[in-house]
C-alpha cells in the first residue's frame, strides 16, 4: 500500500499490498514503464506521474504519492490535503501559481511557520531513464530554484522536458483544480474545441490537430493579407491603365510641340549668327565715326584759348566795380535808418501830447461812476435791512434745531440697536447655513458611492450591472423587494476596514441577488436567466432571523485575550434578510479581525481558538480546519487585496445625523427670519421718522443760512460803502498837471524837427553816389556779358563734340562687346563652330530658314503659336512614362502573386482536408458517440457537433443536451445544467442524487480502465458504497490520525498483521 503522511496525516492504496515499480523491457513494449501488483502490471505512459515527493507544501511536513498509471481517486474530508496534491503537481512541473486560482505567490505554498518547502515529481521516461524535476521555493525570497535529475538546472529546461512530455497545465481539459472550475465552464465554443485538439494530442490522432488547426489560422490569415494586397495591386493596375489612357492624347500633342520648339531653337540660332553679322558691321561703323570726332575736337580748342584769356580780365574788372557799388548801398541803407530812427521818435512826442488829456477824462468819468455807486449801496442795505426783519430770530431757530438734534439722535441710537440685533442675527444664520451646506455636500457626496460602485460592477461583471439596472425598473413585478448584490447594499461603517470586509464578502455571493420567498426567486432566475440570457447567481433569504445566528465564541474574549479589534458583522449595514443570508452561509458572526498580529500571536489563536474558521489580520486572511483524526489545525493564508467596490462606504448613522442637523438648523433659521423681520418692520418706522425730522432740520437750517446770508451781505455793502465814501479827489488840480505836461513835449518836439532836416541831407548824397557806382558797374558787365556768351558758345560746341565723342566711343565699345558676345553665344549654341557655313550640318538647316531677322522673328513667332495651340506638361510625359514603367512591373507582380496565391488555396484546401477530416471523425465517431452514450445510460441525451465556418477561427464544439424526454436538445451552458438553473460546484459528485453519482464513477472507471488511456487523477471528499472498481483504479485515502508513522516507514504486511 503506497502510504501518504504529513506530520501525523496519511493516504493508505485501495490495493492490499504496497508494489514497487520497474521498467519492462524494451521488447514488450517500446513506449511503456510498468510496475508489478497482485492485479497485473501498471504501464506508464510518457510523462505520467510515477512519484510526487512533498517536504514543508502547505499542510504537509513530509509526504510520498505513488499514483498508478491510469485512474487515481484521492478520497479524504473537506481539509486533509487533497488539493494540496493538485497545486503540488501544477507548481512542481512549472506552473504558474494563477493556474491554480489560489494564492498568486509561491511563497504561500511553504508550509506556515517554514522557510523553505519543495516538491519532488518523477516522470515516466520509457526510453530511458525516468526525469526527476525538483522546485524548491523560498517563503522569505518568494522565489524557486530547480533541479533536474539532481543538478541545479534553469525554469526554462523544465519547461522542455514538460512540453516534451506534452502536459499541459494550462490546458483545462487536462488539468483542472477545483478553484478553477468556474473559468472552464466560461469557455466558448472556440476554446473548447482548441483546447480539446491539445488533450488529444498526437497519440489518439493521426495527425496534431491543433498544430495543423494553427497552421490554419495563419495560413488563412496571411492568404488574407495576400490577397488584400493583390487586390490593392489589381486596383491600382487598372487605375494607372486608366490614367494613361486619359492623357494619351496629350502626350502626342506634347510630343507634337517638342518638334516645334525644336525647330524654334534652330531659328533662334541662326538668329544669333545673322544678329552678330550684323552687329559686326555696325562695329566696323563705330570706328570709324570715333576718328572724325577725335579731330573735331583738336580744332574747337584751339579756337577756345584767346576768349578764354580776354573773359579772365573783364571778369576782374567787374569783380571791383561791384565792390564800389556795394559800399555806397550800404552807405545809402545806412542814411536811411537814421532818418526813419527820427521820424519815429517825432511821432512818439505826438503821442505824449495826448496822453495827459485822456487820463484827465478818465478820472473825470470815475468820479461820477463813484457817486452812482454810494447810491446803489445805500439802496440795498436798505431792502436787505427789511428782509431781516421779515424772518424768525436766531435764538428761536437754534433752540428748535437743538430739539430736532436730540429726537434725531435718539432714532439713532435705537437704529443702531436694531442693526447690531439683525447683524446678530446674520452671525447666528451664517454658521448654520455653512452647516447645512456641509451636511448636504456630505450627504450628495454618500449618493455618489453607489454610481461609483455600479461603475466597477460593470467593469467586473456586465451581466450582474445589466440585471441591476433591470431591477432597479421592475421591482413591482415581485412580492417582495429582492435585493441587489451586497456589494452594493452593503455600507462600511470604518473604512479601516475595508479590505476585510470585502474579502469576506468576495467569492460567487458577492454578486448574487437575494430574494425573500421562493415564488420571487423563481421569477427572478426565470426571466434574467432563461430571457434575458444574462449569467448572474441568486438565491433565497434563509427563514431564521438574524438574532439565530450567534457567534461560536464570545468577541468579548476574542478582544481581551487574543486582541482583536473588531468583527465583520458589526462593521456593516446592510438589509436584515441580506445579513441573514450571509450569516448562514459565510458566518460572519464568526469573522473577527485582530491589528497587526505577530506570528507566535497567530499560531495561538489557531491552536487555542479552535472553533475560530477563519479570521483577518491587517493584510492577511487565514482560513483553519481542524483534522477529524488527529485534531490538529490545518492553515490556509492569503494575502488582502485592495478594496475594488467597497473602497467608498456610506455611514448611515452619518447619514441620520447629518439629516436630523439639516432639519434643525433649517428650524433655528426660520426663527431667526422671523426675528428679523420684525427688527426690518422697527427700523422702517424710525427711519421715516427720521426723515420727517430732517425735513424739518433742513427748513429751519434754510431759514438761518437766509438770515447769515443778508446779515453777511449788509456787512459787505457797509464795507464797500465806507471805501467808496473815502476814495474822492480833486479835478482842478488835474486839470493843471496835464497843462504842464502838454507844453513840455511841445518843445522837444521842435528840436526833434530841426534833426530830422539834417538827416534827408546826408541821404540824398549818399543815393547820388550809389546812382553813380551803379552805371559804371552796369558798363563793365555789358562788355563782360558779350565776352562770356561767345565763350560759352564755343564751350558748348566743345562740349557737344566731346559728349558726340565720348557716345562714338562708348557705343564702339558696346557694339564690339555685344558683337564678340554674339560671336561666343553663336558658338556656343553652335558647338564651337567658327563660321556656320563651312559646317555641313548646320549650313543644311540654316539653307531652309530666311535670311532676313524680320522673316526669322515671323517664323520663331509662327511656331511659338502652334506649339502653344498644341499645349502639354513636361510633368505629365514623366508621369506617363513613369507609370507605364509601373504597368509592366505590377503586371509581373500580379502575375505572380496570382500563382501565389493559388499554390497557397491548394496548400490550404490539402491541410484542411488533412484536419478537417480526421477531426470531424474525432468529434462525430468518438466524442459525440461517447458522450451520447454516456447521457443515455444517464436517462438522458446529449451530442457533440462540429461548428463549422468559413473562418478556421470560428470553428468550435457545440455540445447539446437534454434531460427530459419532452425537451429538445439545447446547448449546455453555466445556466443550462441538470434541466434547471444550476451552480458550479467545486467536485464532480458534489450535488448528484446517489444513482447519477454512481453511473458517472461507473463511466469515469471504464474510460480510464481502457488500454493506451491517459493518467487520471480524481479528487473527492466521499464515494458511495459498493461502486465498481477495476484493476486500472487505485483509491488514495486522505485521512487524519494522532498516532500515523512517518511515510517512509509504513508497512502493508505490518499493519494487515
Amino acid at each position: 500500500m503506497a502510504a501518504l503522511k504529513v506530520a501525523k496525516k496519511f493516504a493508505s492504496s485501495g490495493r492490499e499490498r504496497h508494489t514497487k515499480h520497474k521498467r519492462i523491457d524494451n521488447e514488450s513494449s517500446s513506449d511503456s514503464f510498468e510496475n508489478d501488483c497482485d492485479t497485473g502490471q501498471d504501464v506508464f505512459r510518457k510523462g505520467a506521474l510515477v512519484r510526487v515527493l512533498l517536504h514543508n507544501f502547505l499542510t504537509f511536513d513530509d509526504v510520498q504519492f505513488e499514483p498508478c498509471a491510469q485512474l487515481n481517486v484521492v478520497v479524504g474530508p473537506n481539509g486533509t490535503g487533497k488539493s494540496s496534491l493538485m497545486c503540488a503537481i501544477c507548481l512542481g512541473l512549472g506552473g504558474a501559481p494563477r493556474l491554480l486560482g489560489r494564492a498568486k505567490d509561491v511563497k504561500h505554498y511553504v508550509k506556515n511557520g517554514k522557510d523553505t518547502g519543495f516538491v519532488e515529481i518523477e516522470l515516466a521516461n520509457p526510453r530511458g531513464r525516468n526525469r526527476v524535476i525538483r522546485r524548491i521555493m523560498s517563503a522569505a525570497h518568494n522565489n524557486s530554484s530547480w533541479t533536474i535529475d539532481g543538478r541545479e538546472a534553469r525554469e526554462k529546461d523544465v519547461f522542455e522536458i514538460v512540453k516534451e512530455m506534452n502536459i499541459q497545465l494550462s490546458n483545462k481539459c487536462q488539468f483542472l483544480p477545483q478553484d478553477m472550475v468556474v473559468e472552464f465552464a466560461k469557455m466558448d465554443e472556440c476554446e473548447l474545441l482548441e483546447e480539446t485538439e491539445k488533450t488529444i494530442g498526437p497519440e489518439h490522432a493521426s495527425v496534431d490537430l491543433f498544430g495543423l488547426h494553427q497552421q490554419l489560422k495563419e495560413k488563412q490569415r496571411s492568404q488574407s493579407t495576400v490577397a488584400n494586397e493583390l487586390g490593392k495591386k489589381k486596383d491600382t493596375l487598372i487605375e494607372l491603365q486608366r490614367q494613361n489612357q486619359l492623357v494619351e492624347r496629350d502626350v502626342q500633342r506634347y510630343r507634337e510641340r517638342q518638334k516645334y520648339l525644336q525647330t524654334i531653337e534652330h531659328l533662334k540660332l541662326k538668329k544669333l549668327w545673322v544678329e552678330y553679322m550684323f552687329v559686326r558691321d555696325q562695329w566696323t561703323k563705330a570706328k570709324s565715326e570715333r576718328k572724325r570726332l577725335e579731330e573735331v575736337l583738336k580744332r574747337l580748342k584751339a579756337e577756345m584759348q584767346p576768349l578764354k584769356d580776354k573773359h579772365k580780365e573783364k571778369e576782374g574788372q567787374l569783380n571791383s566795380s561791384k565792390q564800389l557799388q556795394q559800399a555806397a548801398v550800404k552807405a545809402l541803407n545806412q542814411a536811411k535808418q537814421a532818418l526813419k530812427n527820427k521820424q519815429d521818435e517825432l511821432n512818439q512826442l505826438e503821442d505824449e501830447v495826448d496822453g495827459p488829456q485822456q487820463e484827465l477824462e478818465k478820472k473825470k468819468h470815475e468820479e461820477a461812476q463813484r457817486m452812482k455807486n454810494i447810491s446803489v449801496m445805500e439802496k440795498e442795505i436798505e431792502i436787505f435791512a427789511h428782509e431781516m426783519e421779515q424772518l424768525e430770530d436766531a435764538e428761536s431757530i437754534q433752540t428748535k434745531l437743538a430739539e430736532k438734534h436730540k429726537r434725531m439722535r435718539d432714532i439713532q441710537t435705537q437704529i443702531d440697536g436694531i442693526k447690531a440685533d439683525q447683524q446678530q442675527l446674520l452671525d447666528e444664520k451664517r454658521p448654520l447655513e455653512d452647516k447645512i451646506r456641509r451636511a448636504e455636500d456630505m450627504l450628495r457626496r454618500m449618493g455618489d458611492v453607489r454610481k461609483q460602485r455600479l461603475d466597477k460592477v460593470r467593469q467586473r461583471n456586465r451581466d450582474v450591472y445589466e440585471a441591476v439596472m433591470w431591477l432597479s425598473e421592475n421591482q413591482h413585478r415581485f412580492k417582495q423587494p429582492i435585493f441587489e448584490p451586497i456589494m452594493l447594499q452593503v455600507n462600511v461603517r470604518d473604512q479601516t476596514y475595508v479590505r476585510q470586509v470585502e474579502a469576506a464578502l468576495s467569492g460567487r455571493d458577492a454578486l448574487s441577488f437575494v430574494a425573500q420567498n421562493p415564488e420571487d426567486y423563481e421569477a427572478f432566475t426565470s426571466i434574467v436567466h432563461d430571457n434575458m440570457k444574462l449569467k448572474v447567481n441568486s438565491a433565497c433569504a434563509p427563514s431564521e432571523r438574524l438574532d439565530y445566528f450567534k457567534p461560536s465564541v464570545s468577541f468579548e474574549v476574542l478582544k481581551e485575550k487574543y486582541h482583536f479589534e473588531k468583527r465583520v458583522i458589526d462593521l456593516i449595514e446592510v438589509p436584515e434578510p441580506l445579513l441573514c443570508f450571509f450569516c448562514k452561509y459565510h458566518h460572519l458572526q464568526d469573522l473577527p479581525i485582530a491589528g497587526n498580529l505577530g506570528p507566535a500571536d497567530i499560531q495561538r489563536v489557531i491552536h487555542e481558538v479552535k472553533q475560530l474558521q477563519s479570521f483577518f489580520t491587517a493584510s492577511s486572511r487565514y482560513m483553519v480546519r481542524h483534522s477529524k483524526y488527529s485534531g490538529q489545525p490545518i492553515t490556509k493564508s492569503s494575502d488582502l487585496m485592495d478594496a475594488f467596490i467597497l473602497s467608498g462606504s456610506v455611514d448611515l448613522r452619518q447619514k441620520e445625523v447629518l439629516e436630523r442637523e439639516i432639519r434643525e438648523a433649517q428650524q433655528a433659521l426660520e426663527v431667526i427670519a422671523v426675528s428679523y423681520r420684525e427688527l426690518e418692520q422697527q427700523d422702517v418706522a424710525l427711519r421715516q421718522e427720521d426723515n420727517r425730522l430732517r425735513k424739518e432740520k433742513n427748513e429751519l437750517l434754510k431759514v438761518k443760512d437766509n438770515r447769515k446770508k443778508l446779515e453777511a451781505n449788509i456787512e459787505s455793502r457797509r464795507t464797500k460803502l465806507t471805501t467808496l465814501r473815502s476814495s474822492s479827489f480833486d479835478l482842478k488840480v488835474l486839470e493843471e498837471q496835464c497843462e504842464e505836461a502838454v507844453r513840455k513835449v511841445q518843445e522837444k518836439r521842435v528840436l526833434c524837427f530841426n534833426e530830422l532836416v539834417a538827416k534827408v541831407h546826408v541821404c540824398l548824397e549818399a543815393a547820388h553816389n550809389r546812382i553813380k557806382a551803379g552805371l559804371d558797374t552796369t558798363s563793365v558787365e555789358v562788355l563782360h556779358s558779350y565776352l562770356t556768351e561767345r565763350y560759352q558758345r564755343k564751350k558748348i560746341e566743345w562740349d557737344n563734340a566731346e559728349q558726340e565723342y565720348e557716345k562714338s566711343k562708348e557705343k564702339e565699345s558696346t557694339v564690339k562687346t555685344v558683337t564678340q558676345n554674339k560671336l561666343t553665344l553663336a558658338k556656343s549654341k553652335s558647338n564651337g563652330v567658327e563660321n556656320p557655313m563651312n559646317d555641313e550640318r548646320l549650313s543644311r538647316i540654316f539653307n531652309t530658314l530666311p535670311e532676313d531677322l524680320g522673316e526669322i522673328d515671323d517664323k520663331i513667332h509662327e511656331y511659338h503659336t502652334m506649339a502653344e495651340l498644341c499645349f502639354g506638361d513636361e510633368g505629365v510625359l514623366k508621369e506617363y512614362e513613369e507609370r507605364e514603367k509601373r504597368i509592366e512591373r505590377l503586371q509581373e507582380e500580379v502575375k505572380e502573386e496570382e500563382s501565389s496565391v493559388d499554390r497557397d488555396q491548394q496548400n490550404i484546401d490539402g491541410l484542411k482536408q488533412s484536419w478537417l477530416e480526421p477531426l470531424r471523425k474525432l468529434i462525430d465517431e468518438k466524442v459525440s458517440a461517447k458522450f451520447a452514450e454516456f447521457f443515455r445510460q444517464m436517462n438522458c441525451a446529449g451530442e457533440v457537433r462540429l461548428k463549422e465556418h468559413e473562418d478556421f477561427g470560428k470553428y468550435g464544439v457545440e455540445i447539446l443536451v437534454k434531460f427530459r424526454s419532452s425537451e429538445e436538445l439545447q446547448a449546455l451552458s453555466a445556466h443550462r445544467q441538470s434541466g434547471g438553473k444550476g451552480v458550479a460546484v467545486d467536485e464532480i459528485n458534489q450535488g448528484m442524487d446517489p444513482a447519477n453519482e454512481r453511473r458517472i464513477f461507473d463511466l469515469i472507471v471504464q474510460t480510464a480502465s481502457q488500454q493506451n488511456t491517459s493518467q487520471y487523477f480524481l479528487l473527492t471528499p466521499k464515494l458511495l458504497q459498493n461502486l465498481n472498481y477495476s484493476p486500472a483504479v487505485r483509491v488514495h485515502i486522505v485521512a487524519n490520525g494522532q498516532e500515523m508513522v512517518e511515510y517512509s516507514e509504513w508497512n502493508m504486511d505490518r499493519f494487515l498483521l
